[in-house]
């Protein structure tokens, strides 16, 4: 199912200072505070930002052990100083500011990306499979993103719409180093920059660009071809509804069988998927899903509370499940089974 994302900025509204401050804090990544002219102009026309299709920790490592297989387990503390956890495998790409191939070494701080649809175990500390690893470089001066970019006329904007790059003049490197000369539109990409505009999204000249590869997390990507009337976990099956034009079913049962805890707080109405800490929250009647510490996200409607004489239920979108928890799917016949 389409992700859906909401309006989260007005722009209009905003003075440069407190957008440019704001376009960070959405897209959990340093904007440049450091303008192309004093009293730079706003200059897109699109005023919003949105769900990014990699999630970013900024941590430094404080420890390092070598698994039997090969990876390596980082335990690290983020930049709120609370622990985190990596895995970096055989796939993960590390690389320095500069884009060229490095190592991780203990006390090293970097920012970790890791594709949003990747399953996160619901646990404390949070454990992330990094995709990619930028190892900070001395100076600071270098930012760095990781999304999908789209098309926009000569122009490339990233998912989260906070980043439009020209690659005119820009490096363009493939993920071993090598000269890309290929399409951009759809793909995954890593783009290292200095400065750029305060503006929604931020415009800027990349240094380098490094082609991760075809994204397929684009939002087009992910629409299910067929229609899907039930939702089973290995034997059970449970029944979808339609609520308001909205495909929706009941979160406890189908959680549950998933292996994941449920609990309701009656005071703030909200419902906590796995720990409260670590795993998804969320409000009744309010489209905002919060997931560990990733950017909240937004589906085709918010939770919906049917009150019965047992005490009520809890409604959510079927794409909430795989969205949001990461759940594998595969639909046949109209019955759509999850793993997760």
């Amino acid at each position: 199912m389409k992700k859906i994302v909401t309006l989260l900025l007005v722009a209009a509204l905003m003075s440069p200072a407190a957008l440019a401050e704001t376009v960070g804090e959405a897209a959990g990544s340093d904007v440049a505070v450091e303008a192309i002219s004093a009293e730079p102009e706003v200059i897109s026309a699109k005023p919003e930002v949105k769900d990014p299709m990699y999630a970013r920790v900024t941590a430094g490592a404080a420890k390092i052990t070598e698994k039997e297989d090969g990876s390596l387990y980082v335990e690290a503390l983020d930049s709120n100083d609370e622990e985190v956890h990596f895995v970096i495998s055989e796939d993960t790409m590390i690389v320095n500011g500069k884009g060229e191939a490095a190592e991780l070494e203990e006390g090293a701080q970097f920012t970790a990306f890791t594709a949003w649809n990747k399953p996160t175990l619901l646990i404390l500390p949070p454990r992330y499979n990094a995709d990619v690893i930028v190892i900070d470089s001395e100076n600071g001066e270098v930012l760095v993103d990781a999304d999908a970019y789209k098309a926009d006329g000569e122009r490339y904007v990233n998912a989260a719409n906070t980043l439009s790059i020209s690659v005119e003049e820009a490096q363009i490197v493939d993920r071993d180093g090598e000269a890309y000369e290929g399409e951009l539109d759809g793909m995954d990409l890593l783009v290292f920059y200095d400065i750029s505009t305060r503006s929604i999204p931020a415009q800027t000249n990349p240094i380098k660009v490094m082609v991760l590869g075809e994204s397929g997390l684009l939002p087009e990507e992910i629409i299910p071809d067929e229609a899907v009337t039930k939702i089973a976990v290995g034997d059970a099956e449970f029944d979808i509804v339609d609520i308001n034009g909205v495909e929706m079913t009941a979160v406890r049962p189908v959680a549950e069988a998933l292996g994941l805890d449920v609990a309701w707080d009656n005071d703030l109405q909200r419902v906590s998927v796995g720990t409260v800490q670590m795993g998804v929250n969320f409000l009744i009647g309010v489209n905002s899903y919060n997931k560990a510490k990733m950017t909240p996200f937004t589906l085709e409607a918010a939770p919906y509370l049917e009150v019965t004489e047992a005490g009520g239920v809890t409604y959510l979108p079927v794409s909430f499940f795989t969205e949001v928890l990461g759940c594998g799917s595969e639909t046949t016949d109209g019955v759509m089974t999850l793993t997760f």
